[in-house]
This record gives C-alpha cells, sequence and structure tokens, in this order.
C-alpha cells in the first residue's frame, strides 16, 4: 500500500519534471538553431548568454548535489561520528525533553 501511495505521489512528479525538461532542452535548441542556421556560429550575443546561464545553471546544480551527496548527506540529527576499527557509526546526542508540568514542584496541588 505504501508503495502505491509512493508511486502515485512521485510518478506524476517526474513526468512533470521529465516534461519541462524535455521543453526547456527543446525550446532552447529551437531559439540556439533555427531555420536560417546557427545562431551560436553566427556570434550572436544572445545566443551565447543564454547558452551560459544554462550551463552556469547546470554547474551550479551539480555542484549542489555533489556536495550534498559527500559524506553520506547531511545528517538531520546532531551527534558525533565513533570510529570502531575501520568502520564508524552515528552516535546521536542525547535528547532533553521538557519537564511535564504535572512534574513540575512549582504547581499547586490540583483535587
Amino acid at each position: 500500500m505504501a508503495c502505491l501511495a509512493l508511486a502515485l505521489v512521485l510518478l506524476p512528479f517526474l513526468l512533470g519534471i521529465g516534461y519541462v525538461v524535455v521543453v526547456g532542452a527543446w525550446r532552447l535548441g529551437r531559439f540556439l538553431w533555427t531555420d536560417g542556421g546557427p545562431l551560436l556560429a553566427e556570434g550572436d550575443p544572445k545566443a551565447w548568454v543564454l547558452l551560459g546561464m544554462v550551463l552556469f545553471f547546470v554547474a551550479v546544480v551539480a555542484f549542489i548535489t555533489w556536495d550534498a551527496g559527500r559524506n553520506g548527506g547531511p545528517n538531520p540529527r546532531p551527534g558525533r561520528k565513533v570510529y570502531r576499527g575501520d568502520d564508524w557509526y552515528w552516535e546521536a546526542d542525547p535528547i532533553e525533553y521538557p519537564r511535564k508540568p504535572k512534574d513540575d514542584p512549582r504547581r499547586p496541588p490540583f483535587p
């Protein structure tokens, strides 16, 4: 059941992202290579600027993806690495929960 729910959520999302990427690449290609000849080969500044912006965006996304994947990615639980020989495991910091109101000695007695 969880697999079906996951598929129903991810499949439309992935199809939408795929559509945006394919249509974006198609339109970029149509802009950079028109019926009159390739704008890049003709030295059109708009085409080179657009290509540079797209390549810069791809480089930024690639760097962020690469950086996020180093050392297993970000860990949402604070703690530290504990080494055991060549291997290691994550030891999470103990969680300190606030005191419950009924345990508060300053609280007046409840009838």
